[in-house]
Parts: C-alpha cells; sequence; structure tokens
C-alpha cells in the first residue's frame, strides 16, 4: 500500500480536467488536435506551390495568412484555459473572470477574421481557374460580400454590451447577445453557402458525366460541415448565455468554434490537392482548373509528345465552335483530366447522315 501510494504522489495532475465541474480538456482536446491538422495542411499546400504546381497567388496567401492567424488565436486559447475558462465560474477569482473575458473578447474577433479569409481564399481560387470574364465578374462581387460580412460581424462581436467595458458579458446587461450573434452565424452560413454554389454555375452547361461533375462539386462541398459547426456552436452559445455557470458551459461552445475555425483551414487545402483537379479545361472558359496543380507549367516536350500519342488533344485547338461537350479522361502521368470532346470529320459525317434520314 505505501509503495502504490508512492506511485500516486509522483504521478503529475492532467494539464486539463474532464470532471463536472471541470471541462477544460474538451477544448484543449479540439484546440490541439485543430492546430496539429491545419498546420499539416498548411505543409502540404506550401509543397504543392514549390514542387508540384508553383506559383503562389492570391487563394494560397489568404489561406497561409489566416493559418497564421489561427495560430496565435490557438495560443490564446490555451491561455485563456490556463486562466480558468472550461471551469466552473465559482472555482475563479474575481480577477480571473475579467481576465477570462478580456481573451475572449480578442479570441472571437480572431475567429471571426480566420472563418472569413478562408472564404476568400476559396473565392480567390475559383478565380484563379476560371478566365471568364463574366464569371470572375461574380467572383469579384462574391469577395465584396465576404469582406463586408466579416466587417460587420467583427463590429456586433466588439459591441456586444456596455461599450464602456465590451468584452463583460458575465452578469451584465447584454439583452441583445444571442441576437447579434444569430446574425454572425446567419452571415457565416449564407457565405458558405454562397460559395459552394458558385462551382455549380460553372458546370450546369457542361455536358459532361454525372459521376465526373459530382467529383469536381465535391472538392468544394468538403467545406460544408464548417456550416454544422456554425450552427452547433450557435445553439451552445444560447445555453451558455442562459446558464449561470458561464465559464463552464461555454466549454462546449469553443469546441464547436475551434473545430470550425481549423476544419475551415484544412477546406481550403482540399481542393488544391485533389487529384482530378490538377488538370482540368473546357475550352470556352466555363472551367478550367488546370492551373490548380500546374501541370502544363512542369510538362516537358517529352511528356507533351507522350500526351498526343496518347490522344489528348490541345483544349484550345481543333473545336467547333458552340461545342461544350466534356469527358473526362487519364493522361500518362495517371491524373485526370477533363477535356473537350473532340469530333472526327467521319463522325461528323455520321452525325449529319443520321440528321438527314431522320428528316426524310
Amino acid at each position: 500500500m505505501a509503495g502504490h501510494s508512492a506511485r500516486r504522489a509522483n504521478i503529475s495532475p492532467p494539464a486539463a480536467g474532464n470532471t463536472p465541474f471541470d471541462h477544460s480538456g474538451w477544448i484543449v482536446i479540439a484546440n490541439a488536435l485543430g492546430m496539429i491538422l491545419a498546420l499539416i495542411a498548411l505543409a502540404v499546400r506550401m509543397y504543392i506551390r514549390k514542387s508540384i504546381s508553383p506559383p503562389c497567388k492570391s487563394d494560397d496567401v489568404f489561406a497561409w495568412v489566416a493559418t497564421g492567424v489561427a495560430f496565435v488565436q490557438t495560443s490564446l486559447v490555451f491561455w485563456q484555459i490556463d486562466v480558468g475558462f472550461g471551469r466552473t465560474i465559482h472555482d475563479l477569482a474575481v480577477f480571473n473572470v475579467e481576465k477570462v473575458q478580456r481573451i475572449r473578447y480578442a479570441n472571437d474577433v480572431l475567429y471571426l477574421l480566420i472563418i472569413y479569409l478562408t472564404k476568400c481564399s476559396m473565392i480567390f481560387l475559383l478565380h484563379r481557374i476560371t478566365p471568364d470574364a463574366k464569371q470572375q465578374q461574380f467572383l469579384a462581387v462574391g469577395l465584396g460580400g465576404c469582406a463586408l460580412f466579416a466587417l460587420v460581424s467583427v463590429v456586433l462581436s466588439l459591441t456586444r454590451c456596455d461599450t464602456s467595458s465590451p468584452w463583460i458579458q458575465y452578469g451584465a446587461d447584454c439583452g441583445a447577445l444571442f441576437a447579434k450573434w444569430r446574425a454572425v452565424a446567419a452571415f457565416d452560413v449564407f457565405s458558405e453557402i454562397v460559395v459552394f454554389s458558385i462551382p455549380l454555375t460553372f458546370l450546369f452547361g457542361l455536358q459532361m458525366k454525372l459521376d465526373q461533375k459530382l467529383k469536381v462539386v465535391m472538392a468544394f462541398a468538403l467545406r460544408l460541415p464548417v456550416v454544422v459547426f456554425a450552427l452547433f456552436r450557435l445553439y451552445s452559445l444560447q445555453k451558455e448565455i442562459d446558464s449561470d455557470d458561464p465559464t463552464l458551459a461555454g466549454a462546449l461552445v469553443y469546441v464547436w468554434q475551434q473545430s470550425e475555425m481549423h476544419y475551415s483551414l484544412i477546406a481550403a487545402t482540399l481542393p488544391c490537392v485533389t487529384p482530378f483537379l490538377s488538370s482540368v479545361n473546357t475550352h470556352f472558359g466555363a472551367l478550367e482548373l488546370q492551373s490548380i496543380a500546374g501541370s502544363h507549367a512542369h510538362s516537358s516536350p517529352s511528356t507533351s509528345r507522350k500526351r498526343s500519342n496518347a490522344g489528348l488533344m490541345n483544349p484550345a485547338e481543333g473545336v467547333d465552335e458552340g461545342e461544350s461537350e466534356a469527358e473526362l479522361v487519364r493522361d500518362t502521368a495517371g491524373e485526370d483530366v477533363i477535356q473537350p470532346v473532340r469530333k472526327s470529320p467521319l463522325m461528323r459525317r455520321r452525325s449529319a447522315n443520321r440528321g438527314l434520314a431522320t428528316e426524310a
């Protein structure tokens, strides 16, 4: 028994608790795991732009800036936990309660900035892969809308309660607090749906097999779980505002918040690493994703000849005007490529003969 007690005395207490009065361990796990995965996504994207598909453009810059801001925000969350957030408010000193709220005040603003930086990164990615002028104008409008939503959301977050001490929300008269966060969540969800809908408009007029279209759509649909995280965060936030122990109830809010933030960083990189988006072309600019992986930028003359021998035509040549049919083929590098279907003269004559026979 004495030896057992000695061994227990040498065991350090856990860095964060998981008890009925301490939920800080939940936040630590979500925060640490999310940041690790986000940094892995950052490293993958840097490798892609350096070794596979240079150059670095605006979509990469926004994603990298968002990751840098997320590193600062994640560090502040760990500081907030160290001060006492996630534990019952009855165990915290008055000074620590105010300090928790001050740190959270900054964290919430950084969280919103990161979310909208990743949205802008996705829009810049879509701008990068489409040469169509009308679609680029539409993307510019979407970018302006995201900037406006971000500004309004930050202002709502900064003016949550009393203007003299806006970070104080525990025990303060903040009747419109949840209404403000509900508006912030509405902007977040609406803008995510808009960003997801843009690639659908690119594919709408393209004659392609349904499964091939779904592959392209899925690359951008992987970001939709952000909407789920945002809604769960809003639901948990209402529970926290109504709770008599907000520092304890707020732990679940931060679990969803950090999950949303870090997943948005990861999802901003996912379309860049999808193999079938490495070289996409549709001749009329409805969708051109080949710049994502930059396969043409690193193609050697011998590779080009191999592709030619494999029957892969240059999409800018030999396509009749008005032709928008496309198919997904695999090049010699093993990458899926969307190419316009080129009909041979014999196929065109057969189609014309069938048309004449039908008229007759």
